[in-house]
């Protein structure tokens, strides 16, 4: 508990600062000069990215009770960068987990190709044997072929799928094949 000196105005006032103020009392918090502070329940809106929340610096009077208050101040540039490092780490595991949930089997993958596009594997390594680029298509055989499950944003399914003439349907063939 913190205590305001009302003929001086300190406050905060611990006990034992008003002990040692006045060691011939034994209980001299309850001096008439000394008036108990109320803190305020911290419930006040404030955007937790660039602000936190503070004592304010003046107390509040309310029906006699001294209440001390919170506001929302800025965060100083180290809190600043450490809320956006925070928030950018948060950021990428959600985009990590939404891009781990978006990928299928292969297996599943075909299966909605199939249903969905009668696109066969074969079309796929046709595709595939058909890049001029040797580098490039190694890369994309070993993708394909190696891949245990197929992920919606790999360059390799970007480009079958632009090859293929399906990337506006790419969201809907996953959703399928999740179900497969």
């Amino acid at each position: 508990m913190h205590y305001i000196d009302k003929e001086t105005n300190d406050w905060p006032l611990s006990v034992d600062a008003i002990a040692q103020e006045n060691p011939d009392w034994a209980n001299p918090w309850l001096l008439p000069r000394y008036a108990p502070i109320t803190e305020a329940a911290a419930t006040i809106e404030y955007d937790r990215l660039t602000q936190k929340l503070a004592h304010k610096s003046v107390l509040d009077v309310i029906d006699g009770v001294h209440v001390w208050g919170w506001e929302a101040v800025p965060l100083d540039a180290q809190e600043l960068a450490e809320m956006q490092a925070k928030e950018e780490a948060r950021r990428q595991a959600q985009l990590e987990a939404m891009r781990l949930a978006r990928r299928v089997t292969k297996r599943q993958a075909l299966l909605a190709l199939w249903d969905l596009c009668e696109i066969k594997e074969s079309d796929i390594l046709a595709v595939i044997d058909a890049v001029e680029d040797a580098g490039a298509r190694y890369r994309m055989q070993v993708d394909w072929q190696g891949a245990l499950y197929i992920e919606h944003d790999s360059p390799t399914v970007l480009l079958l799928a632009q090859a293929l003439n399906i990337t506006q349907r790419l969201g809907e063939l996953f959703d399928y094949a999740a179900t497969q």
